[in-house]
C-alpha cells in the first residue's frame, strides 16, 4: 500500500473533530486543559508540525492549553527517560519545552511517591496550576533523577517519599540550583549525610524531613545533622521534622542545638465551625535553623535529649488530662529547663484536672515552666494565681494569655512586666483600674484582650490613652453600658488595625471618634441608626465589618453602609436576622466576598444571590427552607460561591445545593434527614464536606458512598450523626477510593465520625491508610465527656446493621 502524507488542511479537519469530541463528552470530571482536552493534548504532542497548526489557527485555546501541553511534555520526557532509557536529544519535545518557559514561565514541582512521579506546574503571572502523574516501570536511578533535573531548572519544589533510588543522591543535588523547597522520607538504613550538600543550595529555603521516628536512626541524623553548617553569604535555611506519633508510649529523641527554633508535641484537632470537636494524632515537628548550626559548640551526647510521655498524658504543646499527680507536670517542665533551651512556644490553655478535687490547676502546679527561659509565648488558665508574678521571670515573653477563675488579682505580675517591657500582647479577663493602669506603662504593648462588664471598667479603659496598644478586643460588653464616647475619645489618636466592642452600640459622636482610628482594618460593633454608618467612608482600609445586634431597621442601616463603605470592605457579618429587603440592600456591595447572617422566612432572601463578588455565605440559622435561595446561585452560570454553611431542612433544598457547581466547601446542619444526600456527588469542585445531624438520625452507607465515588477531590468529610454511621461504612468508603483514588497524586482523604449516644459498638476492616485516614470520636448525652476510642477491640457480625446494645 503506497504511503499518504496528510497535508496542513487534513490535519486540521482531523483537529476540528478531535476537539468536537473532547468538547463534547461530559463524562470526564477533571479541570478543564487536562482531561477536558486530553486527547487533543496527545495529538498535537504526536508532531511539531500538529501543535504548530494549533498554535495558528487555534490561538485562543492554544493560549488555554500551552502549560497542560508543557506539562504532559515533563511527563512524556520523564518517561522516555525513566522508562524507555532514552536519551534522545533529537525529539520536538525538548525545544518545544523550551519556548514554553521563555514565553509563558512557570514553576515546576516534582513529587517522587513509590512507583509514581507526580507533576505539578503553576503559571507564574496566571497562577494556573496544572497536574500529572507517571509510574515508573523500572527502577529511578540516580543518574536518570540528574538528568530530569538538569533539564527542568525551574523546578523550585522536590519531594522524596518511599521512593527507592539506585546510587548516591548526593549525585544529584548539584542540579537543584533553583530549587526552594525539599521534601524527603526517611526509611530505615538511609545514611543522613548524603543530604549533607544540600545546605549549599543558594535558593534552598526549606528542608522538610519525615519519617524520623520510624527509621528509628535519630541518634544517628542528629549526629550527622551537626555537619550541615549553612554558609553565613547564603540565606537562611530552615529543616524542618515532622512526625506521626502512632505510640505514645515510644520515647521521643531529639537535639537541643542552639539551632532549635520550634519544638511541639501537639494533639492536633479540628474543629466543626460552629459545634463539634474532633481529635486525631499527636505530631512532633522540630525546626532548626541551620544558619546557626555552626555556632554550636555542644557535643552530639550533650545535645540529645529524650522524653517518654506518661500513660494518659496526651501533648498540645504541653497538655495532660492530669490521670498523673499534678505535680508531673513540674517534673516535665524541668526536664524542658534542663534539656530543651530553645523552646519558644507553650500552651497550657488546656490543662484539666482528672479524677480529683481541684476545680481547676493551680499556678502552683505549673510554676516550674518560668525556668524554661527561651519562651516568647505562654498560654495558660488557672483557679489559684498565688504565686504568678514568677511569670514575668520569663526574660523573652512577648505573648502571654492568662485567665484566672479564682480569688486574687494580677497586679504583682502586671508590675513586673511593666518593668521588663518586653511583653507585646496580653489576653485576659475583666482587668481592674490598677491592673490597667500597670499596662498603660507597658511601652512594648501592641494588643490588649480583654472584658468589659460596667461603666467602672470603660471608665478604666480611658487610661489607655496614654498607652502605645495598636489594637483592642473587647470579648464581652454590658449593654447598660450607653453613651460613653471618652474611651473612643482617648483611642482615636492610636493607628490601631483591630477595634472589637461586641455588643456596644455606637452613637454618632463615638462613631466620629471610631472613624479618627484610620487604620482600622476590622470593626465590629453595633450603631444606634443609620446617620452613624454615613462616616464608615473615613476608614480607608476598613475589610472586616460585623454589625452586632441593633433595634433600628437593619435595611435603611444596610443601605447607607453601601453608599458609605470603602472600597476595601469584603467581609460582612449580621449578628440581627435578615429579610428579603435587607438581601437586596446587601446586592449594592459590588466588593463583598464573605457573608455571615441568619435569614427569616420571607420572599426576596434569594437576591443574596446577586451579590457580584460573593464567595462565602455563612448561614448560622433559618426560619423557613432555603429551596429558592440555594436555586438562584445553581441558576447563576457565574457564581463564585465557594463555601456555603447552612442548617438544611427537606431533601430539595440538598437537590439545589448539589447543583452550585462551584462550591469547594459545604458545611450543612440537617435538622430534618433527608433521603436524597447522595445528590450531593454532583460537586466535582468540593474539597471539604461536613454534615452535622441536629434531629436524632443515623446514617447508613447507601446514602453516602455516592459522595466519595464522584467527589473525586475531597481532602476531608466529617460526618457527625446523633445515632453514628454504619458499621460497614468505613469499609466500604475504603473500597471505592481504591478504586478511584491515587496516593501518588493525593494525600489520604481525612474521615472524622462524631457520634452522641449510647457508647457505639464499632467494627472497622483494616483500611489502606494511604488513601484513608478515620478518626472516631464520641460523646455522653450530657455532653461532660469526650472519648477517643480504638474499634480495633470491637467486633460485629453483622456489618450492614446497626448495633449500640
Amino acid at each position: 500500500m503506497d504511503g499518504t502524507v496528510l497535508n496542513a488542511d487534513s490535519i486540521l479537519e482531523i483537529m476540528k473533530y478531535v476537539i468536537i469530541d473532547c468538547q463534547l463528552n461530559e463524562g470526564r470530571h477533571v479541570e478543564m486543559g487536562i482531561v477536558d482536552f486530553n486527547d487533543l493534548i496527545n495529538f498535537v504532542l504526536a508532531h511539531e508540525f500538529f501543535v504548530e497548526l494549533l498554535a495558528d489557527h487555534h490561538k485562543i485555546l492554544y493560549k488555554d492549553l500551552e502549560l497542560a501541553l508543557a506539562c504532559r511534555t515533563i511527563k512524556l520526557l520523564i518517561d522516555l527517560r525513566v522508562n524507555k532509557q532514552s536519551k534522545n536529544e533529537e525529539i520536538f519535545w525538548r525545544s518545544f519545552l523550551e519556548s514554553v518557559r521563555e514565553k509563558s514561565p512557570f514553576d515546576l514541582q516534582l513529587s517522587f511517591q513509590g512507583l509514581y512521579v507526580h507533576i505539578k506546574i503553576t503559571g507564574i503571572s496566571s497562577g494556573r496550576t496544572h497536574q500529572e502523574t507517571l509510574k515508573f516501570d523500572l527502577t529511578l536511578n540516580a543518574d536518570a533523577l540528574a538528568d530530569i533535573l538538569s533539564s527542568n531548572q525551574n523546578l523550585t519544589k522536590l519531594s522524596f517519599e518511599s521512593t527507592e533510588v539506585h546510587g548516591d543522591l548526593s549525585d544529584i543535588i548539584p542540579h537543584c540550583a533553583n530549587i526552594e523547597e525539599l521534601r524527603i522520607t526517611l526509611n530505615a538504613g538511609d545514611v543522613a549525610s548524603q543530604y549533607e550538600p544540600l545546605v549549599n543550595l543558594p535558593n534552598l529555603k526549606n528542608i522538610l524531613v519525615t519519617g524520623l521516628q520510624r527509621s528509628e536512626s535519630e541518634s544517628l541524623f542528629f549526629s550527622n545533622l551537626k555537619k550541615w553548617h549553612r554558609p553565613s553569604s547564603l540565606p537562611p535555611l530552615t529543616l524542618k521534622i515532622e512526625d506521626y506519633l502512632t505510640d505514645i508510649h515510644r520515647p521521643i529523641t531529639f537535639a537541643t542545638f542552639n539551632s532549635l527554633r520550634c519544638f511541639r508535641v501537639n494533639e492536633t484537632k479540628a474543629y466543626y465551625e460552629r459545634k463539634y470537636k474532633w481529635k486525631w494524632n499527636a505530631i512532633f515537628r522540630a525546626e532548626y535553623d541551620l544558619s546557626a548550626m555552626k555556632d554550636d559548640s555542644s557535643s552530639i551526647e550533650d545535645s540529645l535529649a529524650t522524653i517518654r510521655l506518661g500513660e494518659g498524658v496526651k501533648i498540645k504543646f504541653i497538655w495532660s488530662e492530669g490521670r498523673q499527680k499534678l505535680e508531673y507536670l513540674n517534673t516535665i517542665f524541668d526536664a524542658f529547663a534542663a534539656n530543651l533551651s530553645t523552646i519558644e512556644e507553650l500552651n497550657l490553655s488546656e490543662l484539666r484536672p482528672y479524677r480529683s478535687e481541684l476545680k481547676g490547676v493551680r499556678f502552683k502546679d505549673i510554676s516550674k515552666v518560668t525556668e524554661i527561659q527561651t519562651i516568647r509565648s505562654l498560654r495558660c488558665c488557672v483557679s489559684d494565681v498565688t504565686g504568678v508574678q514568677k511569670l514575668a521571670d520569663l526574660n523573652k515573653l512577648e505573648n502571654l494569655e492568662i485567665y484566672h477563675s479564682g480569688d486574687g488579682n494580677l497586679i504583682e505580675l502586671l508590675t513586673k512586666l511593666a518593668e521588663k517591657n518586653t511583653i507585646k500582647c496580653i489576653k485576659t479577663g475583666k482587668l481592674t483600674h490598677e491592673e490597667v493602669l500597670k499596662i498603660t506603662q507597658m511601652r512594648s504593648m501592641k494588643t490588649l484582650v480583654s472584658r468589659l462588664l460596667n461603666e467602672d471598667d470603660l471608665k478604666f479603659f480611658a487610661e489607655l490613652a496614654n498607652s502605645s496598644i495598636e489594637e483592642i478586643i473587647i470579648m464581652e460588653y454590658n449593654n447598660s453600658i450607653w453613651v460613653t464616647p471618652s474611651l473612643f475619645y482617648t483611642i482615636r489618636a492610636r493607628q490601631l488595625g483591630h477595634f472589637d466592642i461586641w455588643h456596644k452600640k455606637l452613637n454618632f459622636i463615638e462613631t466620629v471618634d471610631v472613624s479618627k482610628i484610620t487604620g482600622l482594618k476590622r470593626l465590629c460593633a453595633g450603631f444606634v441608626d443609620a446617620e452613624c454608618a454615613e462616616i464608615l467612608d473615613r476608614l480607608p482600609q476598613l475589610e472586616d465589618l460585623t454589625i452586632g445586634f441593633i433595634k433600628t431597621p437593619l435595611e435603611t442601616l444596610l443601605r447607607v453602609i453601601a453608599l458609605k463603605s470603602p472600597m476595601t470592605l469584603k467581609k460582612l457579618e449580621l449578628c440581627n436576622w435578615i429579610g428579603g429587603s435587607e438581601c437586596e440592600c446587601l446586592t449594592q456591595f459590588e466588593t463583598l466576598e464573605s457573608l455571615t447572617c441568619s435569614l427569616r422566612n420571607e420572599m426576596g432572601i434569594d437576591h443574596l444571590a446577586n451579590i457580584q463578588n460573593l464567595k462565602e455565605l455563612l448561614i448560622h440559622r433559618d426560619s423557613a427552607p432555603l429551596t429558592n435561595l440555594f436555586r438562584a446561585f445553581a441558576q447563576k452560570s457565574d457564581s463564585k460561591l465557594e463555601k456555603l454553611q447552612a442548617p438544611v431542612t427537606c431533601s430539595a433544598e440538598i437537590r439545589e445545593i448539589s447543583q452550585i457547581k462551584s462550591l469547594k466547601t459545604l458545611n450543612v446542619d440537617l435538622t430534618k434527614m433527608c433521603d436524597n444526600l447522595s445528590n450531593l456527588s454532583r460537586l466535582n469542585e468540593l474539597k471539604s464536606l461536613s454534615i452535622i445531624d441536629s434531629c436524632g438520625c443515623k446514617l447508613n452507607s447507601d446514602s453516602c458512598l455516592s459522595i466519595f465515588r464522584y467527589c473525586q477531590k475531597l481532602n476531608r468529610v466529617d460526618l457527625g450523626f446523633y445515632y453514628g454511621v454504619a458499621l460497614d461504612l468505613v469499609s466500604q468508603v475504603n473500597n471505592v477510593l481504591k478504586s478511584i483514588r491515587d496516593p501518588a497524586n493525593q494525600k489520604p482523604l481525612k474521615l472524622s465520625i462524631f457520634s452522641v449516644s449510647i457508647y457505639p459498638k464499632i467494627h472497622v476492616e483494616d483500611i489502606d491508610e494511604s488513601i484513608l485516614n478515620v478518626s472516631y470520636s464520641y460523646e455522653t448525652k450530657m455532653g461532660a465527656v469526650e472519648i477517643e476510642f480504638n474499634s480495633d477491640n470491637e467486633d460485629s457480625d453483622d456489618s450492614d446493621s446497626f448495633d449500640y446494645d
